[in-house]
């Protein structure tokens, strides 16, 4: 028996170059509704009051789907890994 602290596991990842497909799926759906969204405003014809709110809504749906791409597919995905090797190094050097 060690008397090392015991290290939580690490969180599952995706290998390198492979996706999650919860990640592909919350991406997908986040760009599907940015893509409706703009659709909409340029198909249907509608009171302006309505446009606005319409507007509105479909600038916080494209909003999101950029945070999504940025997140999943960007430098944070590149961080949770580097932090996922890091921890099994740390583990590594318990053992």
């Amino acid at each position: 028996m060690s008397d090392s602290p015991e290290l939580p596991p690490a969180e599952p990842h995706a290998p390198a170059g492979r996706m999650n497909p919860a990640q592909l799926l919350v991406g997908l759906v986040a760009l599907t509704l940015a893509a409706c969204g703009v659709a909409l405003i340029v198909l249907v014809d509608m009171p302006t009051e309505k446009a606005v709110m319409v507007a509105g809504f479909v600038g916080a749906a494209v909003g999101w789907a950029g945070n999504v791409v940025a997140y999943y597919f960007g430098s944070s995905a590149g961080s949770a890994a580097k932090d996922a090797q890091l921890s099994q190094t740390v583990r590594g050097m318990f053992r």
